[in-house]
């Protein structure tokens, strides 16, 4: 909301002032308010609770600037409203000591904002008193912003003789005041004037007081509104008659072309008008209905007059909006309508509606009828007054609602609906930890939630299934468009193409993009040394070229060069030395003047943009009446670096060009300089992006006074070297001879974690992409990293090792060209390794065979492997690994034999034991006399090393003896001859002892003796 100023002359002195806004929404939202140049307030308001902002009284508030004051820029007055819904926003005023004025100022939002704009006021008349004046206030919306006022009348005079040109930023305002009565020319000094600007901007105009009376009485009021750009006007229009007596309600048209037809009633032709010039019809003109239809055959800008009463005094002028099918259907709501501060008007709205629509107000159905158009028997008009408070408009088709209010002289209104303008999409990230608009981090989104009844994302021109609401979660980078529509309305409007870019790679994780990383896989060798260097392009043909490398490829690339509005006949020079510079001639006003330049490499290059560091072509230093776009194929990135801030770099693509962009990446950027100039050999920005095979640049120029010359420097960095053959190149790969070696190792650095990068964990990097936790790295790296292997292991070790527990075995390589060998053990199943050394259990650890002596079982199933050292291997070839299994040893066992009398016969021993365990016994079996014989096993069955023994126990032959019996006589007791001999014989004698006779006795021992097969005898003699 641009300033007002007056003169300070007592019918024209502000009183109360307010900011009047409300919402749909029937949930709370948040509103801020910030003053320009002061502190952003937030205010809370709902459908339910409109807000009636205070801003003051006289020309000492935020809204007002003394007529001394203007044609100056205005850096403090003036709002900007900011709400997280839609809202609709308005200034009103009372004014004049006795409040015989009121205005009016409704707020046009996004729609407001333009670039191309003519002016409208009162038309006034001669013999006007000083106090009468016409305004018109801009306001930028980004810096440095051209605004020009041209097609002013012969002899208009403004105010402090201010100039016809502006530069402002954003926020600031500059306000043209035109003396109504100074001379004849600034009675309608205003109206068909051209505000053109080279940013958007927004624009009141009007009177500040004024007339529309031709007889020129004091009747004056208020009239001044805020318009729209010229994009946003229309060919057809219908005026509502509001309640003034005919020479008050005034339409007035503004051409904005030459051959402008005008229409009334859709077939009565009125006059031909050509650029900025205008015509007026007062109330004679209207219908029966109290409405008229105009139609042009151009666009053309609508004001509209209109009056309280039958008093001249009671005036008001609004802009209004063209018949359009993109206008919504309910306005929800106009706030407080018949008010301004404490003091209340007869409130009134008009609308325009279809025929056959049904409206509700305050969700009633509308008590007044309906009234036909003549022209146009598509629309009708409605007049309801008499309304208080806030005031809701429903209609089930489209629906235009102006509003007014009057009050003894003082009259005021204006439009609330009917100014469509494109969707606008806005870049929003729902994670906060993550970083920049890029996917996956981005979601897209409808800019303040403007309302459309239907939506459609578009991607890359082909609508996407199923995205058909106010936001969108891009998955693919490319071009993303929002259409908006409403029912019934066969032209939708579309946002601009918005490019949505991939967040930049960074394949070694350390968060720098790849573009810019100098050390691209962090193993401390510069990407510069893993690549065959930087190289300038040849560009002496700026269509073809080729770039030869030393020990390397043969590089190509065609360019292609296009243009728009650009008839220099040699728009893009180049040079030998990567210099290309541009031309490109001053643009028409319409349409800008452009030239673009496409390069396509037959090989991907890293590419690096920057400004040239001498003047190649005459007048061809940067300026600010130009910007650039620089594109890669949206699957690669750009990242411009800028650590001086030289550059605006538009990172939302909304137009606005921000500051303070040190870093951005995407595959489309827009960049302007931050300065009137720069003079070559100053810029410190630079452009980067990775592996691409084509670039585009674009120059255009903005200016409409002179030709633009600029000049870039592109080369190849860093470009790609494959030492190996498996297409990823050196600076990108941990191992780029692919010898099993880490770069940073045969580089001679220190791996800690033998993770492939330099240093230990965790990583820590300078702004450019460089390890700083290491402690080495980044100096000439030992050739070794990029010596294709010549180290070959022939015959790998058995992938398993069967062993017995005590016994021996070995494992072994067989390598040609070996400088030495160190063997490794690992007992967590190859996730670590550590080197065996020589000692009771192993020997020959740093030999191509590796010998285990008396195996324990405790190394059963450790991992073995041998590193091979050798030339252009700085770490070593590994073997394959192999597993020791270790057999506990098995003891053999047998049936005992024996005990053996002596010259018995010992039976065979046996050849396989209780085990199944195959073997030989020793010595010879002897069955003379006790033995002890050792079992020796086959090799090769994990015997017990200690032998299994057997005794054999030989016993010798013993002839049982016995005592004399004495003789006995026939009949006397015999005792019992003994059961064990005196060698301890045991047996039995035959025949039974007899005391009758004398007997020969018989002795037979018992089985399992050793005695000798002659039989013992005892005589024993019984006398008679």
């Amino acid at each position: 909301m641009p300033p007002l100023a007056a003169f300070k002359e007592k019918s024209t002195t502000p009183q109360d002032q307010y900011l009047y806004i409300s919402t749909p929404s029937t949930t709370s939202i948040d509103v801020t308010i910030t003053p320009v140049g002061g502190t952003p307030v937030i205010n809370t308001i709902s459908n339910a609770n409109p807000l009636e902002f205070n801003i003051g009284v006289g020309f000492g508030t935020q809204l007002f600037v003394d007529s001394d004051d203007t044609a100056n820029k205005i850096v403090d007055k003036g709002f900007i409203v900011h709400a997280s819904s839609p809202v609709y926003v308005s200034v009103r005023l009372n004014v004049s000591g006795n409040n015989s004025q009121a205005g009016q100022i409704v707020s046009k939002g996004i729609a407001g904002l333009g670039t191309v704009f003519r002016l409208g006021s009162f038309v006034n008349a001669p013999g006007l008193t000083d106090d009468l004046s016409s305004i018109v206030s801009v306001m930028a919306s980004e810096d440095n912003t051209s605004i020009k006022f041209s097609n002013f009348k012969t002899g208009v005079i403004i105010h402090n003789n201010g100039p016809k040109n502006i530069v402002l930023n954003k926020g600031e305002s500059y306000i043209m005041l035109l003396k109504t009565n100074l001379v004849s020319a600034n009675e309608k000094g205003l109206i068909g004037v051209q505000v053109k600007a080279n940013k958007p901007i927004v624009v009141n105009c009007g009177s500040f007081t004024g007339t529309n009376d031709p007889t020129g009485t004091n009747g004056r009021d208020i009239g001044v509104d805020q318009i729209v750009s010229i994009e946003r006007t229309g060919t057809e229009y219908v005026f509502i008659k509001g309640s003034g007596v005919d020479m008050v309600e005034r339409v007035l048209i503004v051409a904005h072309e030459d051959d402008t037809k005008v229409y009334k009633d859709n077939q009565q032709f009125v006059k031909t008008l050509n650029a900025g010039e205008f015509l007026t019809f007062d109330g004679t003109s209207y219908s029966g209905n109290d409405n008229l239809y105009v139609s042009t055959s151009k666009k053309v800008f609508a004001y509209q007059g209109i009056g309280g009463d039958d008093r001249t005094a009671n005036q008001a002028m609004f802009f209004v909006p063209p018949l359009s099918c993109h206008t919504p259907k309910v306005i929800e709501n106009l706030p407080f309508i018949n008010k301004i501060g404490n003091r209340e008007f007869n409130g009134v709205i008009t609308l325009i509606t279809e025929v056959g629509a049904t409206v509700l107000i305050n969700d009633s159905p509308i008590t007044t009828s309906p009234k036909s158009i003549i022209g146009n028997t598509d629309f009708v008009t409605y007049i309801v007054s008499g309304l208080t408070g806030h005031v809701s408009v429903k209609s089930d088709r489209q629906v235009y609602v102006a509003s007014y209010g009057m009050n003894g002289a003082a009259t005021y209104g204006g439009y609330y609906s009917g100014f469509i303008f494109e969707p606008k999409i806005v870049f929003d990230i729902p994670d906060l930890n993550a970083s920049g608009n890029c996917i996956p981090n981005v979601e897209l989104s409808l800019f303040d939630n403007a309302f459309y009844e239907t939506y459609q994302w578009f991607f890359d021109g082909e609508p996407i299934q199923g995205a058909t609401s106010q936001k969108h979660t891009p998955s693919l980078a490319g071009y993303y468009r929002l259409e908006g529509g409403f029912d019934g309305c066969t032209e939708n409007v579309f946002s601009e193409n918005i490019p949505v870019s991939l967040c930049p790679n960074d394949l070694d994780g350390d968060g720098i993009a790849d573009n810019v990383d100098v050390d691209i896989d962090n193993d401390g060798i510069f990407n510069t040394e893993e690549s065959h260097g930087d190289f300038a392009l040849d560009f002496s043909n700026v269509l073809t070229g080729s770039l030869a490398i030393t020990a390397g490829p043969t590089l190509n690339y065609t360019g292609v060069i296009e243009v728009k509005n650009n008839t220099i006949m040699t728009p893009i020079i180049g040079g030998s030395t990567g210099v290309i510079s541009s031309k490109v001639t001053s643009n028409d006003g319409n349409n800008l003047s452009e030239v673009s330049y496409t390069l396509n490499f037959d090989t991907p290059l890293n590419l690096q943009f920057e400004y040239v560091s001498n003047t190649v072509l005459l007048n061809d230093e940067l300026d600010d009446q130009e910007y650039f776009i620089l594109k890669v194929p949206a699957d690669k990135t750009i990242t411009v670096l800028d650590p001086d801030n030289q550059l605006l770099i538009d990172v939302n693509y909304d137009g606005v060009f921000d500051d303070n962009i040190s870093e951005f990446s995407a595959f489309e950027i827009y960049f302007k300089l931050n300065s009137s100039s720069l003079i070559a050999g100053a810029g410190t920005f630079k452009f980067r992006s990775h592996s691409v095979s084509e670039i585009t640049y674009t120059h255009i120029n903005k200016s409409e006074t002179r030709e633009n010359i600029a000049s870039f420097k592109i080369s190849a960095m860093a470009v790609d070297r494959y030492t190996d053959s498996d297409m990823l190149s050196d600076a990108m790969d941990g191992d780029s001879d692919n010898d099993g070696c880490f770069d940073v190792v045969e580089a001679g650095f220190t791996d800690v974690n033998d993770d492939g990068y330099l240093g230990g964990i965790p990583i820590i990097v300078n702004a450019k992409g460089a390890v700083t936790s290491g402690v080495d790295g980044y100096v000439t790296p030992s050739p070794n990293y990029i010596l294709l292997p010549t180290l070959v292991i022939d015959v790998q070790p058995a992938e398993f090792i069967d062993g017995c527990q005590e016994a021996d075995t070995s494992v072994e390589v067989t390598v040609a060209n070996a400088d030495s060998y160190q063997w490794q053990k690992s007992t967590d199943g190859g996730t670590t390794w550590i080197d065996v050394v020589d000692d009771t259990l192993y020997s020959g650890t740093t030999t191509n065979k590796l010998r285990f002596t008396k195996l324990p079982l405790s190394v059963n199933l450790t991992k073995y492997r041998v590193k091979v050292i050798g030339a252009g291997n700085g770490c070593g070839l590994l073997s394959d690994q192999t597993t020791l299994t270790v057999a506990p040893y098995v003891t053999a066992s047998f049936t005992t034999v024996g005990p053996i009398c002596k010259g018995e016969t010992i039976p065979a021993l046996p050849t396989t034991s209780v085990e199944f365990m195959i073997g030989t016994w020793s010595p010879a079996l002897d069955n003379t006399k006790t033995t002890t014989y050792t079992f020796s096993p086959v090799p090769g069955q994990c015997a017990n090393p200690t032998n299994t023994t057997m005794t054999i126990v030989i016993n010798p032959i013993i002839i049982p003896t016995f005592s004399a019996v004495p003789d006995i006589c026939e009949g006397n007791a015999l005792a019992l001859l003994p059961l064990n001999s005196i060698e301890g014989i045991t047996g039995t004698w035959l025949p039974a002892l007899d005391n009758t006779k004398t007997t020969r006795y018989t002795f037979t021992p018992n089985v399992g003796q050793c005695v000798p097969p002659t039989k013992t005898e005892l005589t024993i003699v019984v006398h008679p």
